[in-house]
């Protein structure tokens, strides 16, 4: 049978198929099927990879960044956004909850056309108008790390010396076990880990960390695993470079240290919270937080943790470096083979490199057309999902990585 180049429409039917199908089967060009090898979509009997296998596959040739989200810090106690403006309303006593509103910050939504980061506005110009101690910023640190069950930590982390020395004598094992109940975020704390010679040192196929999340307790984590060194650089703006040796660790929306004492303090923490700030920062395409996490895009392989993707921003990103990968690989095969029918649609399948954890179980029925639908939709973001059933899955995926 002689060798073809597939038509889009065997490209993208083939791509779609489950785990198994072969390529080769179909007697397409062998240079066809090495460049889908090259980019993970087969294996070495050109058969269809699965997502994870992917995932490993690039993990494996290109390293990873990863971009972390609310659900890596909830077991730990922390709240999502949307409990934490929640619970900001109800002790600024804005409204009561009606029986059939899941939450108020649901029913400003519905009701007023607040967004969820206008709400923040509004906490905001309430705290200024009563006068709340501490303001803004107070309030905030009171319902992030005020939670019941995430007492312990915040007591333990307190406890961490400031003095570099004084660390590397601190009895980590109580924080470590404290931390590690939440096996998402030490699953993926070892997963910045590696051993040089006996040494804990950083692993070099992580690039970078992104995070929405404010709080440091994935810096906590792998600073104890590490005996007290300090193996990540938190970089909250412009003016904090990435330091050699270790994993830079942006947050997007700011931070707000869990320890309380005063010395740590050295300047108001730089937070993205209402809505204002975030237009000064993760809309504005010449920002720090704009163009660091586009650039990463752009260049590198994100496996995306604990987050649900709705943020418009995020999804331009996407789209952007998705769209810009694609174009340039359609370029270099239509010279080379000329009519080629199937080369956009090849330049398609193989700029997906991004891969997202989403929970299925969470979907309303019918769950398996939803996933579908949801899969083909973040196809065009250049992001490949990975379902799991239960959180713990998480932690065995990103296990099996390391």
């Amino acid at each position: 049978m002689m060798a073809v180049l597939p038509t889009s429409a065997e490209i993208i039917h083939l791509e779609r198929s489950q785990t198994g199908t072969e390529f080769g089967s179909k007697g397409f060009d062998r240079r066809f099927l090495n460049r889908m090898r090259q980019c993970g979509y087969l294996d070495s009997t050109d058969s269809r990879t699965s997502g994870l296998e992917r995932l490993r596959l690039q993990y494996d040739s290109d390293g990873l960044v990863l971009f972390l989200g609310a659900g890596v810090s909830k077991a730990s106690g922390i709240p999502e956004w949307r409990e934490l403006i929640d619970l900001m309303l109800k002790t600024l006593r804005f409204g009561p909850t009606p029986e059939n509103a899941s939450s108020v910050s649901r029913l400003l939504e519905e009701k007023a056309s607040l967004s969820l980061l206008s709400q923040f506005d509004l906490v905001s110009q309430q705290c200024e108008d009563s006068n709340q101690p501490g303001g803004f910023v107070g309030i905030l640190r009171a319902h992030l790390y005020g939670a019941r069950e995430f007492q312990e930590i915040r007591r333990l982390m307190n406890a961490i010396p400031v003095d570099n020395e004084e660390k590397k004598r601190f009895n980590w094992e109580p924080l470590l076990k404290a931390l590690g109940k939440n096996a998402t975020l030490a699953a993926v704390g070892d997963l910045l880990l590696g051993q040089n010679g006996g040494a804990t040192t950083v692993n070099p196929k992580i690039g970078a960390v992104l995070t929405t999340n404010a709080d440091n307790l994935l810096q906590s984590y792998v600073m104890g695993r590490a005996g007290g060194r300090r193996l990540l650089t938190t970089v909250d703006r412009a003016s904090v470079g990435d330091h050699p040796g270790m994993i830079s660790i942006y947050h997007l929306h700011g931070w707000l240290d869990v320890r309380d004492r005063r010395e740590l303090a050295v300047a108001p923490p730089p937070l993205v919270f209402r809505e204002s700030e975030y237009f000064d920062t993760m809309a504005n395409p010449n920002s720090f937080a704009n163009y660091t996490a586009q650039s990463l895009f752009q260049r590198r392989n994100v496996l995306f943790i604990g987050t649900s993707l709705e943020d418009v921003n995020v999804r331009r990103w996407l789209y952007n470096s998705f769209e810009e990968r694609r174009r340039h690989r359609a370029q270099l095969l239509k010279p080379r083979y000329g009519d080629y029918p199937g080369a956009e649609a090849e330049a398609f399948v193989t700029s997906i490199r991004h891969f997202w954890f989403k929970r299925a179980k969470e979907l309303p029925e019918p769950r398996k057309v939803l996933q579908n639908s949801v899969a083909d939709a973040m196809r065009h973001l250049g992001v490949e999902v990975i379902w799991y059933e239960e959180h713990s899955e998480i932690a065995d995926y990103l296990r099996a990585l390391a």
